[in-house]
């Protein structure tokens, strides 16, 4: 009995050794590992500021650029007749346009 106890309190040591240098090994793979992230996104994080940054002052840029050119005038809306618009009905019934239609008709006959 004695002999298995030995055996025994032996196998827990070396376990309890292993298993310590084990999480010991964790640990610093752990901590590497927090601490590469740590730069990976620091790094990241200045790329995109600094993409921001940049896309912010191109987009300033052409404000001022368009706020700086001469303002164009305005084209007064086309009389042209559109579907669905009034502006067919509005040519026949204006004084104007009576005279033309009603003179065109007149010669015909």
């Amino acid at each position: 009995m004695q002999k298995v106890e030995d055996v025994s309190g032996a196998l827990t040591q070396r376990v309890e050794e292993v298993s310590g240098t084990l999480a010991q090994r964790v640990q610093q793979v752990s901590g590497t590992t927090a601490q590469r992230v740590e730069e990976v996104s620091g790094t990241l994080a200045q790329r995109v500021e600094e993409g921001f940054g940049a896309l912010a002052q191109k987009v300033s840029s052409a404000i001022d650029s368009w706020q700086d050119q001469p303002a164009q005038a305005i084209a007064e809306p086309s009389r042209a007749v559109m579907p669905g618009s009034n502006t067919l009905a509005a040519a026949f019934t204006e004084p104007s346009a009576a005279p033309v239609i009603l003179s065109a008709e007149g010669s015909k006959t």
